[in-house]
């Protein structure tokens, strides 16, 4: 009976001694998952942090785009009238151009003639 009773404290000594170390562990365990918790706490924010970032440098390059994409139409237009304009001021000048061109031209067909009429009278008037 004392063996009995000696082999149950030991037993008993046993259960406590892996009762403890299960003890210890699941406070590892604990102490682990807090840290590990914490950690992927700081992660979450970080990247909360990182992708708030991304938003607005998205959104400011969005904007920055709406901005040239809207000054590009308005050069575009600027530039097109700016065509029409020069397109006008050549056709003007052109027109200018063939008008001068044709005074010209009958200016010195009657600059001719008027020679032609004086060299006509002169042989006459050498003739005679």
């Amino acid at each position: 009976m004392e063996a009995d009773i000696t082999n149950l404290r030991n037993k008993l000594k046993e259960c406590e001694d892996e009762r403890l170390k299960a003890a210890h562990y699941g406070l590892q365990l604990l102490e682990r998952q807090t840290e590990l918790q914490s950690q992927l706490d700081k992660c979450h924010e970080e990247m909360m942090i990182t992708a708030e970032k991304y938003n607005q440098e998205k959104h400011a390059l969005q904007r920055e785009v709406e901005l040239k994409s809207r000054m590009l139409d308005s050069l575009s237009c600027e530039c097109e009238a700016l065509k029409q304009q020069q397109k006008a001021q050549l056709e003007q000048l052109e027109v200018q151009l063939h008008r001068s061109h044709r005074q010209e031209v009958s200016d010195l067909k009657n600059k001719l003639e008027n020679l032609k009429v004086e060299l006509d009278e002169a042989r006459l008037g050498e003739n005679s």
